[in-house]
C-alpha cells in the first residue's frame, strides 16, 4: 500500500469524525445522500432522519432564501460552474438547522459541486465562535453599550474553550466589575487582582492551575485595562496556540473599552464647559427640559454672576481670573442636591437649577449660594475677594421653563443694580465724627 492510499481513508476520516466538522452529500435536488459520522454531534441529527430527507426541509425558515440562491445559482448549469476557475471556491454561511429534539443547530456550512451532474459536498461545523466572533465585531462596529461588547467577547472566549464560567473584569466606572459568570474568579479579588496585573509587565496568561487571568493591554501595551477570566481548560497549562487565541479575545475586549473611554471623552467634551468642569450653555438647557418633561416640577434657577469680574481680569490678568471661575464653579458644585445642575452659561455667568424645590425654599437656598461662594479665593496673585449678584426664578409647568433662565437672569440683574445702589449710598453717607 502506498503512502496516498494509506493517507487518503486518514485524511477523510479526520475531516469527518476526529474534527467537530460534518460532511454531507446532496443530489440535485438537495435530497441527502449520505451523513460523515460526525455530522450527527454537530446538527442534533442522527443519520436515519437526515438521509433521504429534503435539506431545505431542515433549515430555518429565515436563512432558506440565502442558501437556496448560493445553491441555485451553482447548479443553474452545473457543466460551466464546475469547469470554471471559481467552481472550486467555497461560500460559507451560517444557517441553523434542525435537530431531532425540535431545537436549532446554529453551524457554518460550506459547500461546492462536486461533478456536472449537480452533486454537492456540504461541510458543517459549529458555529457558536463564529456567531460569537459576528456579534463581537458587530457591536464594536455600530460602537454600542460597553457591557455588550464585552459579554459577546466573554461568549467568543466560551466558545473558543468550551468553558463553562468565563467573566471580563473591568473598572472602567471607578470600581472593578465583572461581565459574564463572576463565579469564575473564584476567591480572587478583582480590584486586588488588576492592582497585580498593572504592576506587572508581562501579558501573558497568568495560570494558578485552578484558572487562568489573560491581561488586556491597551494599544500601547503599557496600560492594562482590564483581564479575562476563566477556569483552566487544561491542566497542562496554556499552549503558544492558546497565547494567540486569548490574545485575539484580550485585543477585542481592549477595542470595547477604549471605543468606552473615547465616547465618554466625547460626551464629556460636547457637555462639559472646558474651564469649569460644570455643564456648558447646551447641556444644561437639555437636562433642565429633560426634568421638565419628567414632572420634576417646580424647577427654581438661580442666576449667579461673579461682581466686577472685569476688574479682575484687568488688574490680574485673564489667568487669575480662570481660577476665580474655577474656584466658583467648585463651590457652587459643592453645595448643590444631587438632583440639581450647576452650568456655566459664558464669562462670570452661572446658573443652578433645582428641580422639585419648594417655592418656600428659594430664598434660603439663594442666600446658601451666595455665603458659599463670597469667600476670598486663593489665587497665584494671592487672596482675592469675590462676591456675586443672585437672581432667581421659578416655573411651574412646561410653558413657564421655556422663559426661566430670563427670567432669572432679569432678577439677577435687579440684585446687581440694587446691590451698586447699596454701595454707593454707603460711600456717599457722611462721616460722622
Amino acid at each position: 500500500m502506498s503512502d496516498l492510499d494509506r493517507l487518503v481513508p486518514l485524511a477523510l476520516a479526520t475531516l469527518g469524525e476526529r474534527f467537530d466538522t460534518g460532511v454531507v452529500i446532496l443530489d440535485s435536488d438537495l435530497t441527502i445522500l449520505w451523513t460523515s459520522p460526525a455530522t450527527p454531534s454537530v446538527v442534533g441529527r442522527r443519520t436515519a432522519t437526515s438521509v433521504g430527507r429534503s435539506a431545505v426541509e431542515l433549515v430555518h425558515p429565515e436563512d432558506i432564501e440565502a442558501v437556496l440562491m448560493v445553491m441555485e445559482s451553482a447548479q443553474a448549469d452545473p457543466t460551466d460552474v464546475f469547469l470554471r476557475p471559481t467552481g472550486a471556491r467555497t461560500i460559507e454561511l451560517p444557517v441553523r438547522i434542525l435537530a431531532d429534539d425540535g431545537s436549532w443547530s446554529q453551524v457554518v456550512a460550506a459547500g461546492r459541486l462536486i461533478d456536472v451532474d449537480g452533486n454537492l459536498v456540504i461541510t458543517l461545523r459549529a458555529a457558536a465562535q463564529r456567531v460569537a466572533l459576528d456579534q463581537v465585531l458587530n457591536l464594536l462596529g455600530h460602537g454600542d453599550q460597553l457591557e455588550p461588547s464585552l459579554a459577546s467577547v466573554v461568549a467568543l472566549v466560551t466558545a473558543q474553550f468550551t468553558a463553562e464560567e468565563v467573566c471580563i473584569v473591568h473598572d472602567f466606572d471607578g470600581h472593578a466589575e465583572a461581565v459574564g459568570f463572576a463565579t469564575a474568579l473564584g476567591d480572587l479579588d478583582p480590584t486586588d487582582m488588576l492592582a497585580r496585573l498593572r504592576l506587572s509587565a508581562s501579558s501573558d496568561i497568568v495560570d494558578d492551575g485552578v484558572r487562568w487571568v489573560c491581561p488586556v493591554p491597551d494599544r500601547s501595551g503599557r496600560a492594562v485595562l482590564g483581564a479575562i477570566v476563566l477556569a483552566t481548560p487544561r491542566p497542562a497549562g496554556p499552549t503558544s496556540f492558546d497565547q494567540t487565541v486569548m490574545g485575539r479575545a484580550t485585543s477585542l475586549a481592549a477595542i470595547a473599552l477604549e471605543w468606552a473611554q473615547h465616547e465618554r471623552r466625547l460626551l464629556v467634551d460636547a457637555n462639559m464647559d472646558h474651564l469649569t468642569g460644570v455643564l456648558n450653555r447646551r447641556a444644561f438647557e437639555q437636562r433642565l427640559a429633560e426634568r421638565a418633561s419628567r414632572n420634576m416640577l417646580p424647577i427654581v434657577s438661580f442666576f449667579v454672576d461673579i461682581d466686577c469680574f472685569k476688574s479682575i481680569n484687568d488688574t490680574h490678568g485673564h489667568a487669575v481670573g480662570d481660577e476665580i471661575l474655577i474656584a466658583v464653579a467648585k463651590r457652587l458644585d459643592r453645595a448643590v442636591r444631587s438632583v440639581d445642575m450647576v452650568g456655566r452659561l459664558g464669562g462670570d455667568e452661572f446658573v443652578v437649577a433645582c428641580p422639585a424645590m419648594a417655592l418656600g425654599d428659594a430664598p434660603g437656598a439663594a442666600q446658601r449660594f451666595r455665603g458659599v461662594v463670597e469667600h476670598p479665593v486663593r489665587t497665584s496673585a494671592g487672596l482675592i475677594d469675590v462676591e456675586v449678584s443672585v437672581g432667581s426664578a421659578a416655573a411651574t409647568d412646561a410653558d413657564e421653563v421655556a422663559s426661566l433662565l430670563d427670567r432669572s437672569d432679569a432678577a439677577m440683574y435687579r440684585d446687581k443694580a440694587a446691590r451698586r445702589g447699596a454701595r454707593a449710598e454707603i460711600s456717599s453717607a457722611p462721616m460722622r465724627s
